[in-house]
């Protein structure tokens, strides 16, 4: 569960950083 945990973090960074990219 600590491991899934990190992974939602980890797959919301990358949506997050992939969308501050298309906006610029």
């Amino acid at each position: 569960t600590t491991a899934s945990t990190q992974a939602l973090k980890g797959d919301a960074r990358k949506s997050f950083m992939s969308d501050c990219l298309k906006k610029k």
